[in-house]
């Protein structure tokens, strides 16, 4: 219910950011950057493991959202718009690896710096546990991996995950359940249920 009733607020306060902004309020739209940049950063190497190129795209993304304020929209949910145009903007800079391949060439320093396993388990007590679900996470494609990370680390729900995916919403469902079931090759049900905890909202 406290996990609930957080997501709300954090929802009405972006809102009325989003609002602000839309209206030229720079302390607004900095807020907003400051919120979201190293998430969606996190994402978007996640997607596309170009960290430079990630990096040009946020900042290319807030540039023209600002430009653009005074003919925006009012959007329901900020963060998953967010993620949506900079996961379009990727893919329109033809940096988004559509082949969702196993192959993880991330190097340890990037991976410890943005990866999904780094940021969920920075506690030094969960070390062992976030080695194995680390590993396990894995053997799952580019595309189960980007669908797990969306719902369990940023919290999203499974419209939301199929909407910024650009997928319908029962793809987006075999996507996670088909995810799931290859975790549970490598943890018990407890574990598994315990996994959505360590991923913040």
């Amino acid at each position: 219910m406290r996990q609930k009733g957080e997501s709300i607020y954090r929802k009405e306060k972006d809102s009325d950011l989003w609002e602000q902004f839309r209206e030229g309020n720079a302390d607004a739209f900095a807020e907003l950057y400051n919120l979201y940049a190293d998430s969606l950063a996190s994402y978007g190497y996640r997607i596309s493991n170009e960290l430079p190129i990630v990096k040009d795209a946020i900042q290319d993304l807030f540039i023209e959202l600002w430009r653009s304020k005074n003919n925006l929209q009012p959007v329901d949910y900020v963060k998953a718009y967010l993620f949506k145009s900079l996961r379009y903007k990727l893919l329109r800079y033809g940096k988004l690896n559509l082949l969702y391949t196993t192959n993880d060439r991330l190097s340890d320093d990037l991976a410890d710096e943005f990866s999904i396993e780094a940021k969920i388990f920075r506690k030094e007590e969960e070390a062992e546990m976030a080695e194995k679900i680390r590993l396990a996470l894995k053997t799952l494609s580019k595309r189960q991996q980007e669908a797990v990370t969306l719902k369990f680390y940023h919290g999203f729900t499974n419209e939301q995950v199929a909407e910024i995916m650009s997928v319908n919403y029962q793809s987006a469902t075999n996507i996670l359940h088909r995810s799931m079931l290859i975790l549970r090759k490598h943890f018990s049900l407890p574990v598994l249920l315990s996994i959505h905890f360590l991923f913040p909202a």
